[in-house]
């Protein structure tokens, strides 16, 4: 959540949510300072790969995961899906029923894009895009959001490959896509 602006944000626009901001530790004195005149939100330690900081998560009810300007370090991929998709679906002893949605902010620049669609494909996540907005200034990034979906392990077989929603793209047709708009 860094600083926690869209957290808050979203948590005092929706009086009604819990929300649960999170960030490593050394990071949280100022989400927590930031969040203590927001009733609805908690600040809580997540470090990604982290059984400790993941099970108190694990034990709570979670709708959506919200994740913005994450993908950026190549090194910690493998760590954020697998934090991901256990946050969103559970384990295989405790299921979350229904699992949590999962929205994925990313700035568009190209060299990450591509090292997180190769981690995304290795843990078998699809990504739809929702919307893509221009930066404010030339010299900025594209910022993609994607719905995020796990999937089982895909068989080797085209037949098996999961169905791709009408009307949206995945992040591999965003990822080498000229002109990103909506």
């Amino acid at each position: 959540a860094g600083c926690g602006i869209p957290s808050l944000h979203f948590a005092r626009k929706n009086p009604r949510v819990r929300m649960v901001a999170t960030d490593v530790p050394h990071l949280l004195p100022l989400l927590r300072y930031n969040a203590k005149n927001v009733a609805n939100c908690e600040v809580a330690p997540l470090t990604w790969g982290t059984e400790a900081h993941l099970e108190p998560l694990m034990a709570q009810r979670l709708d959506l995961i919200i994740a913005a300007d994450v993908v950026f370090d190549e090194d910690f991929h493998d760590d954020f899906l697998d934090t991901l998709r256990k946050l969103s679906l559970g384990t295989p002893a405790a299921p979350r029923q229904p699992p949590a949605r999962i929205i994925l902010a990313m700035a568009m620049r190209m060299q990450e894009v591509d090292m997180f669609l190769r981690a995304a494909q290795r843990h078998n996540m699809e990504l739809a895009e929702l919307v893509t907005r221009p930066p404010p200034d030339p010299w900025g990034s594209d910022v993609g959001i994607y719905d995020c979906v796990f999937h089982p392990a895909r068989l080797p077989d085209a037949e098996h490959e999961p169905p791709r929603k009408a009307g949206k793209r995945t992040f591999s047709d965003a990822s080498t896509a000229d002109g990103l708009s909506t």
